[in-house]
């Protein structure tokens, strides 16, 4: 995934997970990434971080509508070289969607809401995401996604509210 800020102008971040996940039945995955990303903090700098997360989604189809949650558990992101391990400190991130297909098209328009609740100190939201895009889906392996995402922190003096351009690339290389 590759983000761009400023207007779509700059770089944002570059998000790389790679991870497994578990199909329980049709409502039903877990999942398990660790996540190698760029964070550009202006157009010349960018450091290198790394995570883990963990993902319970519930997924229910209504005719053409799917709706979605899911819950996260992230580690902090930490730079390569800190010494500091990466399981120092967790968000917990609980992400409702829905989605609508088309007849005839093979776009899929999707709404995501998402709150990200510290959970070490103070249990309270520190932000929220809201998105709005389209996905297509070329096949049974190939995912193509572009949306546009606002973010706003909570709970700081002077909270800073993002406007995110997003365009995703995910591959399904399912084992059977």
């Amino acid at each position: 995934e590759i983000r761009l800020v400023e207007n779509a102008s700059q770089f944002g971040r570059q998000i790389n997970d790679i991870g497994a996940s578990y199909r329980f039945n049709k409502y039903l995955r877990t999942a398990l990434f660790y996540r190698i990303e760029a964070d550009w903090k202006n157009a010349d700098t960018y450091r290198w971080r790394q995570g883990a997360f963990a993902d319970v989604s519930l997924k229910y189809d209504l005719s053409r509508f799917t709706f979605g949650y899911r819950i996260r558990f992230q580690t902090a992101k930490v730079e390569f070289n800190e010494e500091e391990p990466f399981l120092r400190g967790f968000v917990n991130r609980h992400k409702f969607s829905a989605a609508y297909d088309i007849k005839g098209l093979p776009l899929v328009p999707f709404f995501e809401e998402e709150a990200f609740i510290n959970l070490t100190g103070n249990s309270e939201i520190k932000a929220y995401r809201t998105w709005i895009g389209l996905s297509w889906t070329p096949g049974k392996i190939h995912e193509l996604s572009v949306k546009y995402g606002i973010e706003k922190q909570r709970g700081i003096a002077d909270p800073l509210t993002s406007y995110i351009l997003a365009i995703q690339y995910a591959a399904n290389l399912s084992l059977k």
